[in-house]
């Protein structure tokens, strides 16, 4: 399909199946939507990486699934569907992995 959106985002293949295999047994637009919002960190693979990744959007979207194309279109179309997400779906170039949300400590 995109064998380099594959190796740079694998972390996307099984998330992406699911929303495919979704779509394939409904047809609507709507029956992925929870799923895409659902994989929001994975998607931030794909925008990050638009140059090996646009064609495996393409393809997708050939099939009738409309994938978000930047991360403000994910966070504003899972918000609108009633799945709002993190806005931690950024696009970094390097995966930190660090959490700054102790900011909530309590004791």
């Amino acid at each position: 399909m995109a064998p380099d959106c594959i190796a740079t985002c694998s972390n996307l293949c099984e998330p992406l199946n699911g929303i495919i295999e979704k779509y394939m047994e409904t047809f609507s637009q709507d029956s992925h939507v929870p799923l895409i919002c659902a994989s929001a960190s994975e998607f931030v693979c794909l925008f990050a990486n638009k140059d090996v990744c646009e064609t495996l959007q393409d393809k997708v979207e050939a099939i009738g699934i409309m994938l978000p194309r930047s991360s403000a279109e994910l966070i504003s179309g899972c918000k609108e569907s009633g799945f709002p997400i993190d806005t931690d779906a950024e696009p970094k170039s390097s995966d930190a992995g660090s959490k700054s949300s102790d900011a909530d400590g309590g004791d």
